[in-house]
C-alpha cells in the first residue's frame, strides 16, 4: 500500500497557484447578483492569514516539485519532509522567511510495513475496541459518536456524501445552515462541557490498550484531530510501557494543527495558560465561529 498525504495551506485560495485564470472564483450569492468573487483579493479582506498570490505560489512550488522529485525522481533530500519529520524550507514560506510550518499542515498515512494501525472508527464496535482488538476507553465526555465513511449516499444536490454517524448526529458540529464541518473519513466526534469558574478542572481522556506493541523501527506516534470550536486547552499524550513507566507531552509542541489560525506556539517564558492551542488569540478572532475550514490534521510525535 502506498503512502497517502493531505496538505492544508492556510491562507490560500482556489486560483493563485497559477497566473492564467485568476478571476473565475466562486461567486457569493446575495441580495444582488452576481455577488463578489469569494476568494478574489480585491474583496475587503481584513483578516491576517491570507497569502499573497506570490507567496501562495511559493507553497505550490515546494509541495508539487518536492513530491515529484522524491517519489518519482528518488531525491532523498525531501524524504524527511514527506515522512512527516522535516520542516518546510524557507523558500516555501511567505517572503522566503522561515520557519513557517504553521502555514502548511501535512498529514501522512504511511503504507505497508511502515505502519502499525492502532485505531480506526470504521467498525460498529470501534468505540469499545481498537484495530488491535484491544480496549479503547472514553472518560469524561458528554457524548461519543462514531462516524463511518459514507458509500454512495449523496445529498439533494447529488454531489456531497452524507455522513452516517452512530448512534446519532450531533448538532454541535454545524454552524448556521451548514452541517459540513465533518470529515467523510472514519472518525469519532467528542463533546464535553466547560466547567464553571469555581468548578474542579474537567478532565477527559481517551485510553488505548496497545499492550504487546514494540516501538522498535518506528519514528513517530501519529493521530489526526480537528478543532471544531476554540476552547483554550491542551491535548496531552501519555505513553506507558510494559514496566509501568509513563511520559506525557503536549501535542502543541509537535504540531500547529490545533490552532484555528496559522500561528506558532510562542514558548519561551510565555505562561502556558496564555499559549494554549484552541484559544481565542486575537489572530484567531475572525475564525472562532466556524469561518475557517476544519480538517482532520496530523499530530506526529
Amino acid at each position: 500500500m502506498a503512502p497517502r498525504y493531505q496538505t492544508m495551506v492556510n491562507g490560500a485560495n482556489h486560483n493563485d497557484y497559477n497566473t492564467d485564470w485568476t478571476e473565475d472564483d466562486f461567486q457569493q450569492w446575495g441580495d444582488t447578483w452576481p455577488g463578489p468573487k469569494y476568494c478574489n483579493r480585491n474583496r475587503d479582506q481584513k483578516d491576517s492569514i491570507r497569502l499573497s498570490a506570490e507567496d501562495q505560489r511559493r507553497t505550490g512550488l515546494f509541495i508539487i516539485n518536492s513530491f515529484m522529485r522524491y517519489h518519482v525522481g528518488g531525491e532523498t533530500q525531501f524524504a524527511a519532509y514527506w515522512n512527516g519529520v522535516g520542516a518546510l524550507p524557507k523558500a516555501a514560506c511567505p517572503l522566503g522567511i522561515g520557519p513557517c510550518d504553521e502555514r502548511i499542515v501535512l498529514t501522512v498515512q504511511k503504507g505497508g510495513a511502515s505502519l502499525t494501525l492502532v485505531q480506526r472508527f470504521d467498525q460498529s464496535n470501534s468505540l469499545k475496541l481498537n484495530a488491535l482488538k484491544r480496549a479503547i476507553t472514553f472518560s469524561g465526555f458528554d457524548d461519543e459518536v462514531r462516524c463511518g465513511m459514507p458509500a454512495d449516499v449523496t445529498d439533494d444536490w447529488g454531489s456531497l456524501p452524507l455522513l452516517r454517524c452512530d448512534p446519532k448526529s450531533l448538532p454541535d458540529f454545524g454552524y448556521g445552515s451548514y452541517t459540513g464541518l465533518a470529515s467523510i473519513a472514519d472518525h469519532v466526534k467528542l463533546v464535553w462541557s466547560k466547567p464553571a469558574t469555581n468548578a474542579p478542572k474537567r478532565e477527559v481522556s481517551i485510553v488505548e490498550d496497545i499492550t504487546g506493541i514494540s516501538a522498535k523501527g518506528f519514528d513517530s506516534l501519529t493521530f489526526r484531530i480537528a478543532v471544531v470550536r476554540p476552547m483554550g486547552q491542551e491535548v496531552e499524550v501519555t505513553l506507558t510501557d510494559t514496566a509501568g513507566k509513563s511520559h506525557t507531552v503536549d501535542a502543541s509542541n509537535f504540531s500547529d494543527a490545533l490552532y484555528n489560525a496559522p500561528r506558532r506556539k510562542k514558548g519561551g517564558t510565555t505562561p502556558k495558560e496564555e499559549d494554549l492551542p484552541m484559544l481565542d488569540d486575537p489572530t484567531d478572532a475572525p475564525y472562532a465561529n466556524g469561518e475557517v475550514k476544519i480538517l482532520l490534521n496530523m499530530v506526529a510525535i
